[in-house]
């Protein structure tokens, strides 16, 4: 219906909350109201308008909140990281979301393998070669294969699951680039990514030709 859905951070109650207009009023909820959980948020919607949420858990870990039309279910996605996410849902409604270690400074990767509130997740390691995987965008292909943009040793870093595993690669190099990437695929599912260039406090555009 073209109406916003917003999740955010209250930083003084320590943490997350949902805020969505109805046409006439906004409604905000707390999903998961745990001490310093709900930052690093991402938001997405599923057919039925329902809101799905990766956020930071608060203890070092991916968590997962989905609406199911009367109360919010929780999910540990991955007992590690959690900062940084970002969040797709593919066209069963399962999610996938990106997200940084920060504790040893790598990329993941989570998806829900199984629907429900017990869902069975599969994380896998996507980029471990330095300080990779901070403030990532995430998007799918039309075969719900994740593409993910991301910051890496100074670099805009890309990296794409081909189907039996992760092909990674430098779109971006040169001083601090890549931070805070934003991408999205073309009609052909060609990468378009925008992203800030620290050095030079520019906003930079890569486009795959």
């Amino acid at each position: 219906a073209g109406r916003p859905h917003i999740c955010y951070s209250d930083f003084d109650a320590k943490h997350g909350r949902y805020a969505y207009f109805d046409g006439s009023a906004w409604h905000i909820q707390e999903p998961d109201p745990g001490n310093y959980s709900g930052s690093d948020c991402s938001l997405a919607l599923d057919a039925q308008g329902r809101p799905h949420i990766a956020y930071y858990g608060g203890s070092g870990n991916l968590k997962y909140a989905w609406f199911d039309g009367s109360t919010w279910q929780l999910e540990l996605a991955d007992p590690i990281g959690g900062y940084f996410t970002s969040l797709a849902l593919d066209a069963s409604g399962q999610p996938h979301i990106s997200h940084f270690d920060w504790s040893n400074y790598d990329l993941r990767y989570a998806r829900r393998s199984a629907a429900g509130a017990q869902g069975t997740w599969e994380v896998q390691l996507v980029d471990g070669a330095g300080i990779v995987g901070d403030t990532t965008s995430l998007v799918l292909d039309a075969a719900g294969l994740p593409h993910i943009s991301y910051h890496g040793n100074g670099d805009l870093r890309y990296a794409v699951f081909s189907g039996t595993g992760w092909l990674t690669e430098t779109v971006d190099y040169g001083g601090e680039v890549g931070y805070y990437s934003s991408q999205a695929l073309d009609g052909a599912g060609r990468a378009r990514i925008a992203a800030h260039d620290w050095d030079r406090a520019d906003l930079r555009y890569a486009y795959h030709g």
